[in-house]
């Protein structure tokens, strides 16, 4: 090296004497060697280059750098100038954003979810890799545009989705909607869409971001729910035998069946909260200590199950418990039954 500065010896820790026997190279890590040696090469063809590189101190500390270098003429002769900039903050900023990003990364993947921005006035979007991976399709697949969403989701929930986000947009509320999307490969999904307005300075909406979570599991879990419930219904009120849910604690009736209220001739608002002492079969005395009415089944048309009935067995239906011959426990609830003779 033929110039230097005083920062160069402050900074590198060699004496004046020490760095003019030696190359630039000498004062670069071995890993970035390579890459200085040809952004030098560059500087003599094409006049000037940059590049980051470590710079190495004599006592082996890194400092990331950007080195700037420029052709000039000296004394007759070809030579660089060179300059370092001392980048270390930056590169602690970045380092901090790409953990940062990549503990995001993380979170979204192990939550099956995907964040979005999107540009109402320009009409542009930004998605994560995992936006991609919940709506099926491989990062960077297709552009990250609001019409390349619309077209993910299924033809019967598209209109329907895009007048929520309209609506969500016009009367500046939090966007919360599911619907359903179609993968590349033909499978439907499920999907929560989740988002919150950005203003701007004059307080008109100027763009959204959020979240896509792919919900169908959960979806797929309450339809099973729903449908059990369903045929549980058409068990409970298919047949003509007098069915009532009843608290184990209280004898309260919770939900009676249509056979019931057939029986004995009530509404179904007449029997919920009354217990089962307060229906009487025929002669049958009741216990009851404080009936709110008594309902009575034509004598010898009924019978309670009590002992067991000959060929009936303990049914079940979506997690609920009914027997012919004796109640049967469910959420703290109870089942009696009386049948038709």
């Amino acid at each position: 090296m033929l110039r230097w500065n005083r920062n160069l010896e402050r900074i590198s820790g060699y004496s004046a004497e020490e760095i003019g026997g030696m190359g630039p190279l000498d004062l670069i890590a071995p890993e970035d060697a390579a890459a200085v040696s040809r952004a030098i090469a560059q500087v003599f063809e094409q006049g000037e280059s940059r590049v980051e590189a470590r710079f190495l101190t004599r006592d082996a500390t890194q400092i990331p750098c950007l080195f700037t270098g420029t052709r000039l003429d000296l004394d007759g002769h070809l030579a660089v100038a060179g300059m370092g900039t001392d980048i270390s903050q930056r590169k602690a900023v970045e380092d901090a954003y790409r953990a940062s990003k990549e503990r995001m990364s993380q979170a979204l993947r192990a939550a099956n979810a995907g964040a979005w921005e999107w540009n109402i006035r320009t009409n542009r979007a930004v998605w994560s890799d995992e936006n991609y991976l919940v709506l099926g399709l491989e990062p960077g697949q297709v552009a990250s545009k609001y019409e390349n969403w619309l077209r993910m989701i299924h033809p019967e929930d598209r209109d329907a989705a895009e007048q929520l986000v309209a609506e969500a947009v016009e009367h500046r509320t939090d966007l919360d909607i599911s619907f359903r999307v179609v993968w590349p490969d033909g499978s439907v999904h499920w999907i929560n869409d989740r988002g919150k307005l950005v203003y701007d300075e004059s307080g008109e909406p100027l763009g959204m971001y959020g979240i896509q979570l792919d919900i169908t599991d959960r979806k797929l879990a309450e339809m099973a729910v729903a449908e059990g419930e369903r045929s549980y219904r058409e068990i409970f009120n298919g047949t003509k035998d007098a069915i009532f849910i009843h608290d184990p604690d209280t004898g309260a009736i919770e939900d009676v069946n249509q056979g019931m209220l057939d029986m004995f001739g009530c509404s179904r608002e007449e029997a919920l909260g009354h217990t089962a002492d307060d229906f009487s079969l025929g002669s049958a005395p009741t216990t009851s200590k404080r009936p709110l009415k008594r309902f009575e089944a034509p004598s010898g048309r009924v019978r309670r199950l009590s002992n067991g009935c000959p060929g009936e067995r303990t049914e079940s239906c979506s997690g609920r418990k009914w027997s012919s011959s004796r109640p049967a426990s469910a959420a703290g609830l109870e089942c009696s039954r009386w049948c038709a003779t």
